[in-house]
């Protein structure tokens, strides 16, 4: 959110929103679902720790499990 994509007002006031509505639910995400050491961690860490996890995906009881 650092610039605007275009020079277009509506355009751009379509683009903040966005980044509004995205930040409010990233924020939201840490509440709600991750603990307490998580509220401090910005969105870069935040995917670095949590979707950058190696995992294993196997077939038990008919079910796929990570």
């Amino acid at each position: 959110m650092e610039r605007m994509p275009c020079g277009q007002f509506k355009a751009n006031a379509a683009f903040f929103r966005i980044g509004v509505i995205a930040h409010n639910l990233f924020v939201l995400f840490k509440h709600s679902v991750l603990g307490g050491d998580w509220q401090r961690y910005r969105v870069v860490t935040v995917r670095w720790r949590l979707f950058y996890l190696p995992g294993k995906v196997v077939r038990h009881a008919r079910k796929l499990v990570l």
